[in-house]
């Protein structure tokens, strides 16, 4: 996503980044690259799903919602995060509902929804709702390029959890986690030092 949030910008506003965020940038994404692989990179190029070019498909929509929160300035969080969360639930209903009519998706058993009621909060009013709101908030105080930047977190999350039930830690984990947190800790240096650089 950082790439993207760059490649984006730079294509869109000619907006070339400071030389230390591409640096940033390149070594969180060298961070992430070790921590997924565990220091295997060939297993990025083994077993390749459709589910890898949702990911990245889902990447970029992330961007450019990101990015687009700026264009709407005068907004409040609270309303930009309410009326894009409308559509995103109306587009939802519509592509589900047209899946379904050709058959591709199927309508879930209401007796399962009980035993699904935990994950559907989560899914809606934890990651939909206060998820997008606080990231909303975070991207106005932050910016868009700096808050793409830790999204590289994500994984270093991921591998916290994993360790609290019981998985082994590699070498190549820990060493992609102190990168990840080095490029943002520098890239936000970088960035309080010379905030008119332009560079969210």
């Amino acid at each position: 996503m950082p790439f993207f949030t760059v490649l984006v910008n730079w294509l869109l506003e000619n907006k070339r980044p400071a030389n230390s965020t591409l640096l940033a940038i390149a070594i969180a994404f060298t961070g992430v690259l070790l921590v997924v692989t565990r220091g295997e990179l060939t297993t990025l190029f083994v077993d390749s799903t459709y589910g890898d070019v949702l990911i990245l498909i889902g990447s970029i929509a992330w961007v450019l919602y990101t990015r687009s929160a700026s264009q709407f300035c005068n907004w409040s969080t609270l309303r930009f995060t309410t009326l894009s969360t409308l559509a995103g639930t109306f587009s939802i209903i519509i592509i589900t509902g047209t899946l379904t009519v050709f058959g591709i998706a199927q309508v879930p058993q209401i007796s399962l929804l009980p035993k699904l009621a935990g994950h559907i909060f989560y899914i809606v009013g934890l990651a939909s709702i206060v998820g997008v709101l606080f990231w909303n908030q975070g991207v106005r105080i932050m910016g868009s390029l700096n808050g793409t930047l830790f999204i590289s977190l994500v994984p270093v999350s991921a591998l916290v959890i994993g360790i609290a039930y019981g998985n082994r830690l590699y070498l190549s984990e820990v060493v992609g986690v102190m990168l990840i947190m080095l490029a943002l800790l520098a890239n936000n240096l970088f960035m309080r030092r010379k905030p008119q650089t332009g560079l969210v």
